[in-house]
């Protein structure tokens, strides 16, 4: 076992501090373990290569909300950040239908899609991501405000 590792120190102002620590429903914040084999079932070196992929699932997204003290029921949200969380894709979004204002800047995500349920979207946040393409957003009609900075689009 690991010994337990308390967060870096952030500097705040002119002193260093510790953030808080990390609440214990974090922990569900729908990190999967995926495990991806060769023919035989297991790599080069002979073991199991494990891979984290973070997704986007429900229940990551309900943590989220608890986290960040947005609501927990779906349709009473008009905004949703979900910024700097290192999700992959963008997924179980399904139940936020009234979202005006969508947060997922500085993620890990290459394609836009699962938005088509927002049609009241207006202002979508994906700077700092892997972007490589403009796709997906033909339900989307209020859309006034895109931020793709930081994209791999050419």
């Amino acid at each position: 076992s690991l010994p337990h590792l308390s967060p870096p120190p952030i500097l705040c102002g002119l002193s260093y501090c510790r953030p808080p620590a990390l609440p214990a429903a974090r922990s569900a914040m729908a990190s999967t373990i995926t495990i991806t084999e060769a023919k035989d079932g297991k790599t080069d070196d002979g073991h199991r290569q494990y891979r984290h992929i973070k997704r986007m699932t429900p229940e990551a997204v309900l943590a989220v909300c608890a986290e960040r003290n947005m609501w927990s029921q779906p349709h009473l949200n008009t905004q949703l950040y979900l910024n700097y969380k290192g999700f992959e894709t963008i997924e179980g979004l399904e139940d936020y239908t009234n979202i005006r204002a969508l947060h997922l800047g500085n993620n890990n995500i290459a394609k836009i899609d699962g938005l088509d349920r927002m049609s009241d979207l207006r202002s979508l946040h994906l700077e700092g991501n892997r972007i490589m393409c403009i796709e997906n957003l033909h339900a989307n009609l209020e859309l006034r405000q895109l931020s793709l900075e930081s994209n791999a689009i050419r």
